[in-house]
């Protein structure tokens, strides 16, 4: 059985940033876990028990304004704050004396690539991204994108329905009949975060041959919430020797919780096997 402990830590801003981690003994190495948008630390349930099976420790954090991390619901200042926030999280976490491996999903992804292009942390052994924000799956028009820079200028504390519908997010029933019981997720985006992560694809984009961490990236071949092919030609632009791509062809956006869920978490498991401590 895992020891579990939680513990706050205050950010950038002086907020407080809620963290948990389920250790065990003798363990190989850390697992550091970033979740996705309107989801919380306590979101991959199987993810956690099958690594600390595999013998690993695993932390994760709530995002600012997510779960039980200070913040309005679905609001940031800036995507600063994110990068600046999971650098304290990083920093806490790693030590010298385990492997620490970064896992992040969906919004978590650009927040975890954003974070590392811009601060060029040390001491990674490696990263995973699981239908990682870089494209967008659906183009933002126009107007509505207008319509975002004014409302982050003149009411940027103000949040919409985040246009994510539960259904294009995973096939297994029984997932989505939980899904809106849990009270610590949202459905909520502010206009400084939607032009946060517009700014952030491009620039994650342009900088991708810049990133050279041991990488897999875990993708949806039926995703609705994020563009697939553009996560691709990220994993094609980088410069990492150790890099692997896994594409399931029938999954969707939530490939933990789909109903092939364990061919993702068997190959996240034996690429996170590679970096395991030595004895």
């Amino acid at each position: 059985m895992a020891e579990i402990t939680e513990t706050y830590l205050y950010g950038s801003k002086n907020n407080e940033l809620f963290t948990q981690s389920w250790n065990v003994e003798e363990a190989k190495g850390r697992v550091l876990i970033t979740h996705g948008m309107g989801e919380h630390s306590d979101c991959y349930p199987e993810v956690i028990s099958l690594l600390n099976n595999k013998g690993w420790n695993v932390s994760a954090w709530d995002l600012p304004g997510h779960g039980k991390s200070e913040g309005k619901r679905g609001y940031i200042d800036s995507f600063e704050t994110y990068e600046n926030d999971f650098v304290t999280i990083i920093n806490h976490f790693k030590t010298k004396s385990e492997p620490l491996v970064l896992f992040a999903h969906s919004l978590g992804g650009l927040v975890l690539l954003k974070t590392l292009l811009t601060h060029k942390i040390e001491g990674i052994a490696a990263v995973n991204l699981s239908s990682p924000l870089i494209g967008l799956a659906i183009e933002a028009p126009a107007w509505k994108l207008k319509v975002a820079e004014l409302a982050s200028k003149w009411a940027p504390k103000i949040t919409l329905w985040n246009e994510v519908r539960c259904r294009d997010l995973t096939r297994d029933e029984d997932f989505l009949e939980t899904y809106g019981a849990d009270p610590l997720r949202h459905d909520k985006i502010s206009p400084n975060l939607f032009m946060g992560i517009l700014e952030s694809l491009y620039y994650v984009n342009d900088l991708a041959s810049d990133f050279s961490i041991p990488f897999q990236l875990q993708v949806a071949g039926e995703d609705k919430i994020v563009d697939s092919n553009k996560s691709i030609d990220f994993f094609e632009k980088i410069s990492s020797s150790t890099k692997e791509l896994k594409v399931y062809n029938d999954s969707y956006h939530e490939i933990y919780n789909d109903i092939d869920k364990e061919y993702p978490l068997k190959d996240l498991i034996n690429f996170v096997s590679r970096f395991e401590r030595k004895a």
